[in-house]
């Protein structure tokens, strides 16, 4: 294990300890004599660990974050799976065609008028959801 400068460039000894804590405000890499002595980090000591310790706990986190990226990249496809899907749903109730019009009865063709009618509003609450 590679040894550490205390974080205190007053001090003297290397590192012994890191801390983990994600609120504290002294620096991390902590030397016996003079760190622990002067009662720094005395508030959190629960989340003191010894610097042979550091490897692991970077090990870890490095796991943690490769973890969360591919749960990230998983939600990632979803999205994109979810608007291919909207996508077509739009293209198919807006996007028609002379030809397909032609071929629809009055029925259909009132039905095809009350949503491209309604799609404006629908542009906004679709737009509004995904901002």
């Amino acid at each position: 294990m590679n040894t550490f400068a205390c974080s205190d460039p007053t001090h003297q000894d290397s590192a012994e300890f890191f801390c983990i804590n994600p609120f504290c405000q002294e620096d991390h890499l902590i030397c016996f004599a003079q760190c622990f002595k002067t009662r720094k980090h005395l508030q959190h000591t629960k989340d003191i660990e010894k610097i042979s310790e550091l490897q692991s706990y970077i090990v870890q986190m490095k796991f943690d974050c490769t973890e969360l990226l591919d749960q990230i990249n998983l939600f990632q496809q979803q999205v994109k799976i979810n608007l291919d899907k909207l996508k077509e749903g739009i293209q198919s109730k807006y996007l028609i065609s002379q030809i397909q019009l032609a071929q629809l009865n009055a029925k259909q063709i009132n039905q095809v008028l009350t949503s491209i009618i309604q799609f404006k509003e629908q542009k906004q609450a679709l737009l509004s959801s995904l901002y």
